[in-house]
């Protein structure tokens, strides 16, 4: 566990002091070093022994039969094809999503990503990087770059972005009206209240015949079928729906702010109105996912403008007065987010890193790796 305190502590530390925050060494070094950590992890997680499955599979007619999507599966052919190692096409792939995402949230937060950084990886990057659902995770890094159409309103473009994004994860239909945010212009503060609080008392309400009507879609049925049984009983921060009402109460009481400040961050921000119209939606969605946890992976397209318009908000907006104590709040909710996290499941702890093996030239077998989690966890070994 010390590792992920050690990265923690690290970020917070950044976050605060102005000469280190300000010093570019220390901020490459820092992405550098959760670059490593987070997409380096070797016998962490759990969908990597699936994809690690289907690599050795390229190009045989086994892997034809996968249910995978097409575009996920010529990536990974073309890796094959070179004769490059899984774990090398793997930790590479994370890598470049990695470094994108924090691309995209340095220039949505105009270089002042510190708290943003502290929500990005205690709220978001363990789920995304250690346990890795990869798909999901390319879609939505591709994703990333349809935002720029949206703001524009070229919409062939943002099409062609999106669907580019389908050929990874079947959820980027879901997503594809997000590009109607255009249409929306909400002036008041108290509308976003009431549409938030419409839209929760509706999930809270009617879940159970929205679960049916997602199961009876002909689509929708398909696309989610294989993900029901493992969301009825995981634990996984995407899924957990109705049981994280502090999770909820914190995003809520942080989207408060965004909209306290909105005026600020359209006016400061190069896509102000985008984000804090994309953070709208990214609450929404979550509080969608609270009574429909199946849902819980949509936030992975939408979380990245919302800790943009926090660390927007902190840096630039809340009066010194009230500064410390909404900085000690995210502090306490993003470890509160990264304990849970790493201690609902055997997929954290222990942590292993892929580099030390890689240099002793040392090559495990697979069934050591896939177990090696679930038997010297502390944690919950079933999910």
């Amino acid at each position: 566990m010390f590792i992920y305190i050690f990265f923690f502590i690290l970020i917070v530390i950044f976050s605060l002091n102005r000469k280190l925050y300000q010093n570019i060494y220390f901020k490459n070094t820092l992405i550098l070093g959760l670059c490593i950590f987070l997409c380096f992890g070797y016998m962490t997680g759990s969908d990597w022994r699936a994809y690690e499955v289907f690599y050795n599979l390229s190009g045989t007619n086994n892997q034809i039969t996968q249910e995978i999507e097409t575009g996920y599966g010529i990536f990974a052919f073309i890796f094959y094809f070179i004769k490059s190692d899984f774990w090398a096409f793997f930790i590479l792939t994370k890598c470049i999503c990695f470094l994108i995402s924090i691309h995209f949230l340095i220039k949505y937060t105009r270089e002042q990503l510190g708290w943003g950084l502290l929500l990005f990886y205690s709220l978001f990057a363990l789920f995304f990087y250690i346990d890795n659902p990869m798909r999901n995770l390319i879609a939505s890094v591709i994703y990333l770059y349809s935002y720029k159409y949206i703001h524009e309103k070229k919409f062939l473009k943002y099409l062609f972005v999106s669907l580019t994004a389908l050929l990874f994860h079947k959820s980027v239909l879901l997503i594809l009206p997000i590009y109607l945010v255009n249409k929306v212009n909400i002036k008041k503060g108290s509308t976003y209240v009431i549409l938030i609080g419409i839209i929760f008392i509706v999930t809270v309400i009617f879940q159970e015949q929205l679960k049916s009507f997602l199961a009876s879609s002909s689509l929708l049925g398909k696309m989610f079928e294989e993900k029901i049984d493992y969301i009825a009983n995981t634990k996984d921060e995407m899924y957990k729906g109705g049981g994280v009402s502090l999770g909820l109460l914190a995003r809520l009481f942080l989207f408060s702010l965004i909209l306290k400040y909105r005026k600020k961050i359209e006016h400061t921000a190069k896509y102000g109105l985008l984000i804090t119209k994309l953070s709208f939606v990214y609450i929404i969605t979550y509080i969608i996912a609270f009574g429909i946890p199946i849902l819980g992976r949509l936030q992975m397209y939408l979380c990245l403008p919302f800790v943009a318009c926090v660390s927007l908000v902190i840096y630039n907006n809340v009066s010194r007065k009230w500064r410390y104590y909404v900085i000690l709040f995210i502090i306490m909710v993003s470890f509160s987010s990264m304990y849970k996290t790493i201690t609902s499941s055997y997929k954290y702890i222990p942590y292993s890193n892929y580099i030390p093996y890689m240099i002793n030239n040392e090559n495990l077998d697979y069934e050591y790796r896939s177990e090696h989690n679930r038997i010297n966890s502390p944690y919950n070994k079933d999910n």
